[in-house]
């Protein structure tokens, strides 16, 4: 069994045990877990913020929301600096296309 697989299982164990008691800040606080692993950041986020409506001075799962929120930024500012990269090298290209077709003229 790979490790989507036991996230997913966490899940939905997760997802049954909140459907019995909304407040349990365990279900919540594993589910988080399970889901920055995933890198679902948003909806770790989420997780924590519904978990922390019951018990808003709950350490672990605050702890939880700070990092799935610095994950998310981190991720966020790789895709940028990956397509600003992308964007530089077709704009290379196409200088050199041009560059070429000029020396051809």
């Amino acid at each position: 069994m790979c490790l989507q697989e036991n996230y997913g299982s966490v899940l939905k164990d997760c997802s049954r045990a909140i459907a019995v008691n909304l407040k349990s800040f365990k279900a919540y606080y594993r589910s988080s877990l399970a889901l920055n692993a995933l890198e679902r950041y948003d909806e770790a986020i989420d997780c924590c913020e519904r978990c922390l409506q019951y018990d808003p001075n709950n350490k672990s799962v605050q702890g939880v929301r700070e990092r799935a929120t610095q994950l998310k930024e981190t991720k966020g500012r790789k895709e940028k600096e990956k397509q600003e990269k992308l964007r530089q090298e077709r704009l290379r290209e196409q200088r050199l296309r041009e560059a070429y077709n000029v020396s051809m003229s």
